[in-house]
């Protein structure tokens, strides 16, 4: 069977811009209140702020272009990272859990999360999130009939 890969859908730009838009004006009020006590922080803060929008506006197609998820016959595989690459690699013997979550912002988009879960790590922490899937009951069935294939063999 050929590998499939998964891209997030493009509605998560759209909720990081969201997310960002939250830091940037909590940053902004935290300027303009410093702005009272010491002049300086008005201009540098309005500076600080158009630069970092800037930034993330620029960074976020990037970001979405490098993340990618990717499943094989042995295992599942998600990618990401610009600068510093990430590669993690689960194999379907190991998964013990696989889990959904929609935040309310992530239910106005229909999109989701899947958390992937192995023995062994001792926490609640998934060890691969797939962020910014539609299909999330579709993909997690898949992936769950992978896992009792994999046991059979």
């Amino acid at each position: 069977m050929q590998d499939k890969i998964i891209k997030p859908e493009e509605n998560i730009k759209t909720l990081w811009l969201i997310q960002w838009s939250i830091v940037l004006v909590s940053i902004i009020i935290l300027f303009l209140i410093m702005s009272f006590f010491f002049k300086i922080f008005a201009f540098f803060g309005v500076m600080f702020v158009i630069c970092l929008g800037i930034f993330v506006f620029c960074w976020l197609p990037v970001q979405y272009n490098a993340i990618s998820y990717i499943i094989k016959d042995d295992c599942v595989e998600a990618r990401s990272g610009v600068i510093f690459k990430r590669v993690t690699s689960i194999p379907y013997q190991k998964i013990t859990n696989i889990d959904i979550t929609q935040d309310p912002v992530e239910r106005m988009f229909a999109i989701g999360t899947i958390h992937v879960q192995t023995a062994g790590m001792g926490t609640y922490i998934s060890e691969m999130l797939l962020c910014g899937i539609r299909n999330t009951e579709e993909l997690k069935n898949t992936l769950l009939e992978k896992v009792k294939s994999s046991l059979k063999s």
